[in-house]
C-alpha cells in the first residue's frame, strides 16, 4: 500500500510540473573593418530597424526618413550608389512611389556618387542619409505600401 501510494504521489508531482516559455532573442554584432566602414551613428537605427515613413493627411504628403550614418577609409574616397529602383509599392502592385535617396548633399542614383573624397575621407565623417517620397504633388493611391532601399559603397583606391 505504502509502495502505491509513493507511485501515485511521485505521479501526481511529475503532473504539477511548473509551466514554462521560451524566448528567443536575435542577436547581430558587426565589427567594421579599421581601413574601410559605413556605420550608423550613435543613437541612429536608419540601419538596424525597420523604418516609418509617416503620410500627413491634411498636406498629402509624406515626411522623410532619415538617419545619421559614419563612414572613413584609410586611403581613397568613398562612394555610394543606389541599387534597383528605390520606391515604394502598394499592395495593388500598380501603385507605386519612387524615391529620392541623399547622403548630406549627394543624390544618389544607380551610378556611383562621391560621398568622401580622398583627402577627407581618412577622417571619419557623419552624414545624414535621407530618404524622400516623390509624389510630384499630387496624393497617392490609398493603400499600404512597402519597399527596401538597397545602398552600395565603395573604397575607391587610387
Amino acid at each position: 500500500m505504502k509502495k502505491a501510494l509513493l507511485i501515485a504521489t511521485s505521479l501526481f508531482i511529475a503532473g504539477q510540473a511548473a509551466a514554462t516559455e521560451s524566448r528567443t532573442v536575435d542577436i547581430i554584432a558587426d565589427v567594421p573593418s579599421d581601413t574601410f566602414y559605413v556605420v550608423e551613428a550613435p543613437g541612429s537605427d536608419i540601419f538596424s530597424a525597420t523604418q516609418t515613413m509617416n503620410y500627413d493627411v491634411a498636406n498629402q504628403t509624406f515626411a522623410p526618413v532619415m538617419g545619421d550614418i559614419v563612414f572613413q577609409a584609410s586611403a581613397g574616397s568613398i562612394t555610394a550608389q543606389v541599387t534597383g529602383t528605390p520606391s515604394l509599392v502598394g499592395n495593388t502592385p500598380t501603385n507605386t512611389i519612387p524615391l529620392t535617396v541623399q547622403i548630406g548633399t549627394v543624390a544618389l542614383s544607380g551610378t556611383a556618387e562621391e560621398i568622401a573624397p580622398t583627402s577627407s575621407a581618412g577622417v571619419p565623417t557623419t552624414a545624414s542619409l535621407r530618404i524622400s517620397a516623390n509624389t510630384g504633388g499630387t496624393a497617392p493611391a490609398a493603400d499600404s505600401y512597402s519597399g527596401t532601399v538597397s545602398l552600395v559603397f565603395e573604397n575607391v583606391t587610387p
